[in-house]
């Protein structure tokens, strides 16, 4: 796993050692003046008076010109913020190491080099997978490389590529895969035509859905949230406790990382709760016999919110919203009293 930076480290390490035994013993004998030359003369070596009859114009051209030099000096430290912000924040370059630990078992009792043996045989492979739609139609010519069944297991995230036992299991999801091997990627499963759009692989590349940031890990959270079951004792008090006791606990092997995580995940909970909240509320200004303006949506948005004990935004923003929310479920009671 940690194998460049290893190999980064020992190259540094040998650079280190051929500049610390060859270069810097003869800048020394350059630039250090030694105690015999000390005890005949005065005079330092040649190359530090050459050094010296450079330095000494260059100096008093920089005082008598400081004006100029402290304009440049600004202006190139502005630039150097500049550029600082825009380059990278990663401690460490990526590693091409990929996304996925391969986990092989094997029977109680195996010997050592038969496991080696099954370690050295098992090939990891890039899989492009199909997730078809309720009323989706095969094509009636598949050719040689025909659509093959797999099938998802959507908590563990695990593939059976084998066990058609598990098709119309529960948390179960039904892909397809095909085993033609593009020319030049012989690691790479993918199709001959595209399974959607027909489209011939050759002219058409697939598209990369690599998600970024923390939308992905946003998502995970919330599906691990829902499958949770509420805490007996605590799903009685949606007003104090909206979570019914269900909890995720995250980990982060950096400060700063979980403190931008916690922030992502707030506002990402926060779009997503709001999007809800506008069709709810969209969807009730409809239902109503009196034609309203989307000047109340906003009035419409909170009664749907204080109807579902939904809390959103923080500190000041969060405030006001709870005060609009009460006020607009209390405008409600009243309006069905009448």
């Amino acid at each position: 796993m940690l194998r460049p930076l290893g190999i980064s480290f020992i190259v540094a390490l040998f650079a280190s050692m051929i500049v610390a035994v060859t270069l810097t013993p003869v800048m020394c004998s350059y630039l250090l003046t030694g105690d015999k030359v000390l005890r005949k003369s005065e005079k330092e070596p040649f190359l530090a008076r050459w050094l010296k009859k450079i330095y000494r114009p260059a100096l008093e051209w920089v005082l008598g010109h400081k004006r100029a030099v402290l304009g440049s000096t600004v202006g190139l430290f502005v630039v150097s913020l500049i550029i600082f912000f825009s380059l990278g924040r990663s401690f460490l370059p990526p590693f091409n190491e990929g996304s996925f630990t391969i986990n092989v078992a094997t029977m109680p009792g195996i010997s050592l080099e038969e496991s080696d043996k099954v370690g050295r045989n098992v090939e990891v492979k890039e899989i492009h997978l199909f997730l078809p739609e309720e009323d989706y139609r095969f094509p009636l010519k598949q050719g040689k490389f025909a659509l093959l069944p797999c099938y998802l297991d959507v908590k563990s995230g695990f593939i059976n590529f084998r066990d058609d036992l598990w098709e119309n299991q529960p948390n179960v999801r039904k892909l397809y895969y095909s085993r033609y091997q593009a020319k030049g990627r012989p690691q790479t499963l993918t199709f001959t035509t595209c399974p959607h759009c027909r489209h011939q692989m050759s002219s058409k590349q697939l598209t990369s859905f690599a998600t970024r940031g923390n939308q992905s890990f946003g998502s995970l959270i919330q599906t691990q949230f829902r499958l949770q079951n509420p805490v007996p004792g605590k799903d009685n008090d949606p007003e104090r406790l909206p979570n019914a006791g269900r909890k995720v606990l995250l980990f982060s092997d950096s400060r700063q990382r979980a403190a931008k995580l916690a922030r992502d995940m707030s506002q990402s909970a926060d779009l997503a709760a709001a999007r809800q909240l506008f069709v709810l509320a969209i969807q009730m200004m409809e239902n109503q016999t009196v034609q309203y303006s989307m000047n109340e949506l906003y009035d419409f948005f909170c009664l749907a919110a204080a109807q579902r004990h939904v809390q959103m935004f923080h500190d000041a923003q969060r405030e006001k919203f709870v005060g609009d929310c009460s006020a607009a479920l209390q405008s409600n009671q009243r309006a069905q009293k009448r």
